[in-house]
């Protein structure tokens, strides 16, 4: 197996909820739908892609949540796919997701590392310097970590574009499971993965797709095509 096709089995998909972003769909009905897609994947492929959903809801009451978060657990177990839950470390506990997704302003990493070791963690940030912080071991190291957003989108503007390929190649050197966040599509993937990211999250391009199942497998598919040994540019400048 040559190291790009390596690096396509380890890449990950993530699908980051947003229930506003579902064009007035039911959130759990639109996600069940884009893990469809994973299914035809595998069953086309015959490979096992690594995907996950993060549950990212953050201004719902924890009741809410949790109610939200034990449906979205049987729907990811049914689908063979990881759970994480956005900041609440009692709501992932509460409902046996793999991990959690922390943050600059939520539990630290060390204190999560130390009381909840059976939790995959995930850190969320756009700032290199946070990154650096793992990178020379002053901060504990998350399991990945969500860099971004690397394109435009509607809320905010990408680093791709205002600051080049420089800083998203150095974020890849800070960590090695970089996740691209932020107006990831299909036609850019292996541009990210070629500059070392490990995988891609998506919002919108899925949720709000008018078939989810066909969106999440046209990803996969050019998570699996990625071949660092074919790559002839350097993109994204």
């Amino acid at each position: 197996m040559s190291a790009g096709r390596e690096r396509a089995r380890q890449s990950e998909l993530f699908i980051v909820t947003d229930r506003r972003a579902t064009n007035g769909r039911p959130l759990l009905a639109v996600v069940t739908e884009a893990l469809a897609g994973v299914r035809t994947f595998r069953d086309r492929t015959g490979v096992e892609p690594r995907v996950a959903v993060q549950l990212r809801e953050k201004d719902l009451p924890a009741r809410e949540l949790t109610e939200i978060a034990h449906r979205m657990r049987e729907i990811t177990r049914k689908a063979q796919v990881r759970l994480f839950i956005n900041d609440r470390i009692d709501v992932a506990l509460c409902v046996e997701a793999d991990g959690v997704q922390l943050g600059v302003t939520t539990v630290a990493l060390e204190t999560a590392r130390k009381f909840y070791p059976q939790l995959e963690l995930g850190f969320s940030t756009h700032c290199l310097s946070e990154l650096r912080r793992f990178a020379t071991g002053v901060a504990a190291c998350p399991d990945f970590a969500f860099f971004g957003p690397v394109f435009e989108t509607p809320a905010k503007a990408g680093i791709i574009g205002t600051k080049g390929v420089h800083t998203l190649t150095e974020a890849a050197k800070c960590h090695p499971k970089i996740i691209a966040i932020g107006g990831v599509v299909a036609s850019n993937i292996n541009d990210l993965l070629v500059v070392g990211c490990g995988g891609v999250a998506c919002i919108r391009e899925i949720l709000g797709a008018p078939a989810p199942g066909k969106v999440t497998t046209r990803l996969l598919d050019e998570i699996w095509k990625f071949d660092e040994a074919a790559v002839r540019r350097i993109p994204l400048t």
